[in-house]
């Protein structure tokens, strides 16, 4: 199974983002590596929706353009190491942090975008209200089955909150 390790103030910042935005949904973006010859991201920066994101009770959209600056800026600055994960959001006063269709789209649409250069998107869902968000990883991975097209698997993933 694979772990993903993050710091204890970038998930304390992903969890105040959380919370200011709470009962409307928000999101961001993952960023860090994979540690060679193991099963373990490691995310080393987030960014936030963005100036001009939508945030909607079951809805959100990103400032993508806002996000890609901050990317490319977080990437240089790294000598090209940190590079896109996948991404993090909100369900408001779900029960648990299990992927909605719109989000499998998403998880599949990345996995096959040659742009995003992330052929196995992360997600962390964080599910329920301020306080006591419950946050869930998935990995999605697409599996191309012939003449039947890609399909997504989604495979669940640890969460190591470090220091």
């Amino acid at each position: 199974m694979l772990d993903v390790q993050i710091e204890k103030s970038l998930f304390a910042e992903i969890l105040a983002e959380a919370d200011s935005a709470f009962p409307l949904e928000t999101g961001g973006v993952l960023l860090g590596w994979k540690e060679p010859d193991c099963d373990r991201l490691i995310i080393s920066a987030a960014i936030g929706p963005g100036p001009d994101a939508l945030h909607r009770e079951r809805a959100f959209v990103s400032d993508a353009s806002w996000q890609n600056a901050e990317l490319a800026k977080i990437y240089e600055a790294s000598g090209r190491r940190v590079t896109y994960l996948g991404d993090w959001h909100t369900h408001p006063n779900a029960l648990e942090a299990v992927p909605s269709n719109v989000d499998k789209r998403c998880l599949k649409k990345v996995a096959l975008s040659a742009t995003a250069r992330c052929s196995n998107p992360l997600m962390i869902i964080f599910a329920g209200y301020p306080s006591e968000w419950k946050p869930r990883g998935w990995l999605g991975r697409v599996r191309h089955r012939g003449f039947l097209g890609p399909h997504l698997t989604l495979d669940a993933v640890e969460i190591v909150i470090s220091r």
